[in-house]
């Protein structure tokens, strides 16, 4: 297959070929990701506490959010999203 409208690039004897034209075709399939946050909220004279944890992708599901080229190998990787992550933050208002 010819492409006029393709870039191609040669590293380390492996040709590269990018096709700009297409580059929105392929796309990945809808995932789901549960995200929960527990607040506390202190409120005094002068000043409003918040204390919360965040959970994100609370139930651990790896979802797959880019695909990129490996030089070395000649292939395509799947790159995932982190796990299970959380964040504690405290806020102040005065």
């Amino acid at each position: 297959m010819i492409c006029l409208y393709c870039k191609t690039q040669l590293i380390n004897d492996v040709s590269i070929i990018y096709d700009d034209y297409r580059i929105f075709e392929e796309k990945n399939k809808n995932y789901y990701r549960i995200n929960l946050r527990v607040n506390y909220i202190i409120s005094r004279l002068n000043v409003i506490h918040t204390i919360a944890v965040d959970m994100k992708n609370a139930t651990n599901h790896i979802n797959p959010i880019i695909k990129q080229f490996d030089i070395e190998t000649a292939k395509v990787e799947k790159i995932s999203q982190a796990g299970f992550v959380t964040a504690v933050f405290w806020r102040l208002n005065f």
